[in-house]
């Protein structure tokens, strides 16, 4: 009982011990997940201002120095964003505009390195505080630049209670920034000026009769002013499990010493243990257990019998065996049956799915030529016309222009004609006229000529083709979902093209691929227009170049809500979709990854983060001295 009770305590010590550095752990983990969300709000913070340097407005009302036109754009952006600071200065560190709340303007900020960096035109993040520290303001910076650079632009938010409530998220832990000796944001309401302990990185503190466990942690700042943040969490929850500990090591105690005078009593029992063991196999053997075994370590009458016990089990479990491993062979058959009928079924299906898409896009293709075609025949002649009619019009005129400047007083019949045709206004609107139609010939022809290009009927399946003249023919066809609605905004499309030379391919199955990629990233943009409210500048990303590797690379991003992680590797699966019934097939990336790597040798590659859009990107292998795809080696770098 000694033993138990000097080991009991050991164990009680030690466990306390545990629990309290235990909770020192999670603090430190809270702390270091606030130090995330303050650098991620900071993040978050800088893309704003990037998104609000690029609007053409703001940068136009900069180069002007309009600050009427800055008002107008930055005191709905101040409200919308929730900032406490906005500045905007030219690139010789004079304000423009200064937004500031009439709080911290009374305060004043310390702000000559962030008016340097943006007069500069550097993009940087920092911290800033008051003179007196007693706030904080997470401070961004980003240029405001066209062509050359015309300023900085500053925004602003301070540190609050409700700001720091926020990153706790309803935790029980509360949190305090101090700056030098002053409180800058807390939690704890009682603390306003300075703070009643000094940090180090773990302590146990008290607070106007309450017990804290806190831990402190650095907040990254340009300045040599350093900024801690601490995080405390209330002892009580630490102390009632200490106390329930020390109640169930008195109850394990307790139950302890009574199992010590049980043992007493459980030694007289061990003498009939082996009949009773006897009898309880014999039942577990008729009602099936035939894992059970006795143990023979007694030679007389009982020994023999449970030994005879043994055998008896053991023919009846290798009967038993024998039987199981017959049963696992039949049932290992016909799962190897059915794996490979449902294989077959699933090839099937690719290959009917394929068969279908490829019958579509050839019809497609057939109206596109055919309908181009049709097109083009009229309106080739009529703009053939138009270079005819434009001269011969211009020299009627001229001689109408001859006749009233020889006859100035015709007839009044002549007179009243012209004046009911309004020939001063007709001698001004024929020339636009026939300006006009020959614009929208000329329109029409290179609607008919990217329509011949997309379709690539009339060529060869194989053959030098130019990559961005297919991009731009898809774009044409999407351009009336790329438009804006009265329901959404226009989506921008952003070209940055490298300088590519033609490559040997299938041209008509690559406007396939561009126009699968291309459809899937405008349902993106207004699946995310649809759902968010705040999401507002929807845009497609197209650029091309060539990798190290001496590949041509083709990159298609959107900024739209991105793929779940979960389903990532399934996007290029057959028959596997995101779309309602009756929207999608589930066929178009599957035969599009079949299309780069099977036909052309290619890697198609998406990465996408949930949240911050999708990008896929395309490689070819190029290689000028080649005469044929089908000459190119599968693992070609």
């Amino acid at each position: 009982m000694t033993i138990l009770l000097i080991g009991s305590l050991a164990i009680g010590y030690w466990l306390t011990q545990t629990l309290e550095e235990q909770r020192y752990v999670e603090l430190k983990d809270f702390a270091q997940r606030v130090q995330a969300d303050l650098q991620a709000n900071q993040a978050a913070l800088l893309a704003k201002a990037q998104v609000l340097a690029d609007q053409p407005a703001l940068q136009q009302a900069v180069e002007s120095q309009d600050r009427s036109a800055l008002m107008q754009i930055l005191i709905p952006t101040k409200a919308e964003l929730k900032l406490d600071w906005i500045k905007v200065i030219n690139t010789q560190s004079q304000s423009l505009v200064d937004l500031t709340n009439e709080t911290i303007q009374q305060k004043g900020v310390l702000d000559p390195k962030i008016f340097a960096s943006a007069a500069k035109g550097v993009t940087l993040d920092d911290w800033l505080s008051t003179p007196d520290n007693s706030r904080i303001l997470g401070v961004v910076t980003v240029p405001i630049k066209t062509k050359t650079l015309m300023g900085g632009l500053v925004l602003g938010q301070e540190m609050t209670e409700d700001s720091l409530t926020h990153i706790a998220q309803g935790s029980s832990k509360q949190i305090i920034v101090i700056s030098g000796p002053q409180v800058a944001a807390s939690m704890v309401g009682s603390l306003r000026d300075r703070l009643p302990f000094q940090p180090l990185p773990q302590q146990r503190v008290k607070i106007q009769g309450q017990t804290f466990l806190t831990v402190s942690f650095d907040i990254p700042r340009l300045s040599d002013q350093p900024l801690t943040g601490i995080v405390l969490s209330s002892t009580q929850p630490l102390e009632a499990a200490k106390q329930t500990l020390w109640l169930r090591l008195l109850g394990v105690l307790v139950l302890g010493g009574t199992l010590i005078t049980l043992l007493g009593l459980r030694i007289a029992e061990m003498i009939v243990r082996p009949i009773t063991a006897l009898t309880q196999a014999t039942q577990s053997l008729a009602e099936g257990n035939l894992d059970r075994a006795l143990p023979v370590d007694r030679s007389d009458e009982v020994g023999k019998l449970s030994n005879a016990f043994n055998q008896m089990a053991e023919q009846l479990r290798h009967l038993f065996s024998v039987l199981e491993a017959s049963n696992s062979q039949l049932e290992q058959r016909v799962e190897e049956r059915t794996q490979e009928l449902s294989k077959a079924i699933s090839q099937l299906k690719q290959t009917q799915a394929q068969m279908i898409q490829a019958e579509k896009m050839s019809s497609l293709g057939k109206l596109v030529a055919g309908i181009a075609h049709e097109i083009n025949n009229p309106v080739t002649f009529i703009y053939g016309n138009l270079e005819h009619l434009d001269p011969a019009t211009q020299r009627v005129l001229e001689l109408i222009d001859l006749y009233q400047q020889y006859y100035p007083q015709a007839p009044p019949e002549i007179e009243a004609r012209i004046a009911e045709i309004e020939w001063e206004y007709l001698r001004e609107d024929i020339p636009a006229m026939l300006n006009s139609m020959r614009i929208g010939s000329q329109r029409i022809r290179e609607i008919v000529l990217s329509l011949r290009n997309f379709s690539r009927l009339d060529e060869a399946e194989t053959k030098w083709a130019d990559i961005h003249q297919g991009l731009e023919s898809t774009l044409l066809i999407l351009r009336h979902r790329l438009n804006a609605t009265p329901t959404r905004p226009q989506i921008e499309v952003e070209r940055n093209y490298g300088e590519l030379p033609p490559i040997l391919c299938h041209p008509g199955l690559l406007n396939q691929v561009f126009l699968n990629i291309l459809t899937n990233a405008i349902d993106a943009l207004e699946d995310r227009l649809k759902n968010d409210p705040s999401f507002t500048r929807p845009y497609i990303f197209i650029s091309t170049g060539f990798t190290q590797r001496n590949r041509i690379k083709i990159v298609i991003a959107d900024n739209g809500p991105g793929i779940p992680e979960d389903i990532q590797s399934q996007i290029f699966d057959p028959f596997f979709t995101t779309k309602p019934v009756g929207q999608g097939t589930g066929m178009g990336m599957s035969i599009s990854y079949q299309i780069i790597t099977e036909k052309h040798h290619g890697n198609l590659i998406c990465r996408s983060t949930p949240g911050n859009g999708c990008e896929f990107k395309i490689l070819l292998p190029y290689n000028p001295q080649r005469t044929a795809i089908a000459d190119i080696p599968m693992n070609a770098p």
